[in-house]
């Protein structure tokens, strides 16, 4: 197996984008009791969520979420600690699912189909294939875009030759 390097590099910008921008910005602001397990990873005290709600007028609110930690009488705001540790925690689970999914584009065989096949036009040419029999083939493997112009080019000089 052969590493894609550029679709594993994509595949982790966006699991870190996706990890970041839904754990911290939709799972951190709407189930706030997920906070109770992230800030438990920070605080090695008690972990707790004070949630405020704060009115603009008649149709207009919004919510403030506080992560404390409570240790030895102190209490430290560990909000920012507590959803940069669920943005990793969604960025983590993100990339392996988009690895899983993505496996085949990641993860490549040694050689390409259209390696392959040219492997096989010079496998057939020693079953006593014809000269015309193999260009046919060529020509087709060409117009399906199986293989570039140069291969083409190439391989045709080789059966030429060998006429």
């Amino acid at each position: 197996m052969k590493l894609n390097k550029v679709m594993f590099w994509i595949t982790a910008g966006v699991s870190l984008f996706l990890g970041l921008t839904i754990g911290v910005a939709l799972i951190g602001a709407v189930v706030t009791p997920v906070h109770k397990l992230t800030g438990a990873l920070v605080c090695g005290g008690t972990v707790e969520i004070k949630e405020t709600t704060f009115t603009n007028g008649p149709k207009s609110s919004y919510s403030d979420i506080d992560v404390l930690c409570t240790t030895g009488g102190n209490t430290l705001d560990i909000t920012n600690q507590s959803f940069v540790i669920l943005g990793l925690i969604s960025t983590l689970l993100f990339f392996a699912a988009a690895v899983y999914f993505m496996r085949g584009l990641i993860f490549q065989s040694g050689t390409s189909n259209a390696q392959e096949k040219l492997k096989s036009v010079d496998k057939e040419k020693k079953n006593d294939q014809s000269g015309l029999e193999r260009m046919s083939e060529l020509k087709k493997m060409r117009d399906d875009n199986l293989i570039s112009q140069a291969e083409f080019e190439r391989k045709k000089s080789e059966i030429m030759d060998e006429l």
